[in-house]
């Protein structure tokens, strides 16, 4: 690829993962590494030497303030340094302890910050608006993800290197959400999400991707995130979940369910017509939920059998199911139920649901 090539791709990865805080309110849980990297003065990989309160006063009142002091370990931007003097500026900050590894992305204050004049006087290097959810604390095992892609982002930026990887956005996002560092698996999430359909995997990252959502040592919520945005992107089909069906423990069954909402499909209705027999309350009544989508034309027996179940908990669930269904053979089922079940709240959710179909669907 070009030079030129390759530095356009970089920068576009990093303006995209930065483009949704230019337009929209982003919550401190949403902020991916490359927003931080773009929004940040310097940014080094560093060790927490000492967390403790200094009075950074100059006359005789103390002004006491919890300085956090690293040495730099690797730095990928801003003005070359080994030593950092700065102060956690955020509401819930990072919660950092000497001997900590950390991704630091400090700034300077502004003009008008009260704090600006301990950095022009020395007393301070820098400010981080660090939170817990972006303290970045690197573990050993994911140290080497760390210095990889903060060294792909430091290559993206001006002037910096002449002879940038000729690697792109998936390949970096690719190495993200292969890491064992949740933080970083849900900072390619967030990248991925914005950059949408302008990111494209080839087949055999594909594959690799596909294989992490089977790795059952990894957190179950990031391989679901992983196959879903798989999913919403065209990449894989509904036989993807097989694996998850087929290798989950019984205590994760329930949101692997719960991942085929938004992505119904007419394969899946055998798997959730079977867990519909579970002896497990939570799956039984997680796969009826599951059917509440027209897709699922076909279910409306096999759901109405759970109105017979002396679990109430089971009969609202066949009737959300039904409702969501919205066929004629449900809406039925319904009316007969409603008219003749013994529990009163179960009526009542069934007279609400009928209103609600009646309403939509003019029957």
């Amino acid at each position: 690829m070009p030079d030129f090539a390759v530095k356009y791709f970089w920068a576009s990865l990093l303006y995209l993962a930065f483009a949704i805080g230019s337009h929209a309110h982003v919550d401190a849980v949403r902020v991916s590494l490359a927003q931080l990297f773009l929004q940040a003065e310097l940014v080094a990989l560093a060790h927490i030497d000492s967390v403790a309160e200094r009075n950074l006063s100059e006359v005789d009142r103390p002004e006491l303030l919890e300085v956090v002091t690293a040495t730099v370990i690797e730095q990928f931007k801003g003005p070359s340094t080994m030593k950092l003097d700065f102060f956690l500026d955020a509401h819930g900050p990072a919660h950092y302890q000497p001997g900590d590894t950390v991704v630091l992305f400090l700034e300077k204050p502004g003009s008008g910050h009260p704090l600006v004049r301990y950095v022009e006087k020395g007393k301070l290097d820098y400010l981080s608006q660090q939170v817990r959810t972006t303290e970045h604390i690197v573990e050993d095992s994911s140290r080497p993800d760390y210095l990889w892609v903060l060294a792909r982002y430091s290559d993206a930026l001006p002037g910096v290197n002449s002879n940038p990887p000729a690697s792109g956005m998936a390949s970096t996002l690719l190495r993200m959400l292969q890491s064992d560092a949740p933080a970083l698996v849900e900072s390619a999430l967030l990248d991925w999400q914005t950059a949408g359909a302008q990111l494209q995997f080839n087949e055999d990252q594909v594959r690799a991707l596909l294989e992490v959502t089977r790795e059952v040592d990894r957190p179950l919520n990031l391989r679901l995130a992983i196959l879903r945005s798989m999913a919403q992107q065209r990449l894989v089909g509904p036989e993807a979940w097989d694996a998850l069906f087929n290798r989950a423990a019984a205590a994760d069954l329930v949101p692997v369910i719960r991942s085929t909402q938004g992505y119904e499909n007419a394969y899946f209705e055998p798997t959730l017509r079977k867990l519909l027999g579970s002896a497990d309350e939570d799956i039984a009544g997680a796969a009826a939920r599951a059917l509440g989508h027209p897709a699922y034309r076909g279910s409306e027996s096999a759901l109405g059998k759970l109105l017979d179940s002396d679990s109430r908990r089971l009969n609202y669930a066949a009737v959300a199911g039904l409702a969501g269904i919205n066929s004629p053979q449900g809406l039925a089922i319904l009316r007969e139920t409603g008219r003749n079940h013994p529990d009163e709240r179960v009526r009542r959710l069934i007279d609400a649901k009928l209103k609600t179909a009646n309403g939509e669907s003019g029957l």
